[in-house]
């Protein structure tokens, strides 16, 4: 999460690495703080997770008197830009501690695209301040949706073909993007003829 909010610019042929890339450095630094052994600081991986989770605004319910605020100010988000701002783009509710799939946004390049023109005049990161207002759950359903033609053709084709595993990744695709609920009959007659195979 600390990475990816001071993260400002990626380029489109870079999306995709650098997802993965920090997807795998976020598991293996999560199981190397919280999941190994705990020799001689019994307790520190708790007071480490309180710590962060209420720097990053995700723990409203945390009494901040609980946990150390030493070096905030040094460690800390800084104050470039407003954490609200960040949630809000990119669909994170702190209060519920949910966040939606981002992974179409990014790796499609529409993140890349929509957030360019915004590059700050030094160049250093995006200025988020004439983002607040952008669609991100929008920008991603339409994305989402461009993706509906294809999907239905991969259906009918593999049905057609009698192809099972085709037709298996196609419908797991389909759900994926919300073809499912768009074109439940479609999808419902294309499961019934993947048991039949």
């Amino acid at each position: 999460m600390f990475i990816l909010y001071s993260f400002n610019c990626i380029t489109s042929h870079h999306a995709y690495i650098i997802h993965l890339t920090y997807r795998l450095l976020f598991s293996f630094l999560f199981f190397i703080f919280f999941y190994r052994e705990n020799t001689g600081h019994a307790g520190e991986g708790q007071k480490s997770l309180r710590r962060a989770t209420a720097v990053i605004g995700m723990a409203p319910d945390i009494d901040p008197n609980s946990w150390d605020h030493s070096e905030l100010d040094r460690y800390g988000l800084g104050k470039e830009r407003e954490l609200s701002w960040f949630y809000k783009i990119f669909l994170i509710d702190p209060i519920e501690r949910k966040t939606t799939q981002l992974c179409p946004f990014v790796k499609s390049g529409i993140m890349h695209k929509a957030f360019q023109p915004y590059l700050k005049e030094d160049g250093l990161g995006i200025d988020y301040s004439k983002l607040v207002d952008y669609d991100t759950k929008s920008a991603i359903e339409t994305n989402l949706k461009n993706q509906h033609p294809y999907w239905i053709k991969e259906i009918k084709l593999k049905t057609r073909a009698h192809d099972k595993e085709g037709l298996s990744y196609a419908l797991q695709m389909a759900q994926r993007i919300g073809l499912d609920k768009a074109q439940s009959r479609l999808y419902q007659d294309a499961m019934t003829d993947l048991k039949n195979m």
